[in-house]
């Protein structure tokens, strides 16, 4: 996993899949796409931040072939600026099974919380 301005911290992005792109392939025919992931605020139901996601390879293609808007994603890369634009480059992307929407929150004081199903109560996930 490349590191964020050689400081080693890790960009975690998780959010809602809203554009997929178009599939590309490069020279060396390695396939590429450029996605946005929207970041909502649940408890206000609006759009907090549109990021720009760099997937590459398998990424790409898992993205573009079962990706769907609405669709949760937790990616984990770095930042790159490339003409003056900001992009988060995925190093790795886990698709996130919730049939409920509200399932995952995240909290600044809490980090990501789960709601357990059974018992109702939240789970740290990611602290």
């Amino acid at each position: 996993m490349r590191l964020n301005n050689g400081t080693g911290s890790v960009v975690v992005l998780i959010g809602v899949l809203d554009d997929c792109g178009v599939l590309e392939m490069d020279d060396q025919g390695d396939f590429y796409l450029q996605a946005t992931v929207i970041l909502h605020d649940h408890i206000r139901s609006h759009v907090i931040h549109k990021y720009s996601v760099f997937l590459e390879g398998d990424s790409a293609l898992r993205v573009k072939q079962y990706g769907f808007h609405g669709l949760r994603l937790w990616i984990e890369g770095c930042f790159k600026i490339e003409n003056a634009v900001q992009k988060i480059v995925a190093d790795k992307v886990t698709f996130l099974d919730c049939k409920d929407p509200d399932v995952f929150m995240f909290s600044e004081n809490a980090g990501l919380i789960r709601l357990n199903d059974e018992k109702k109560t939240p789970e740290i996930v990611l602290h």
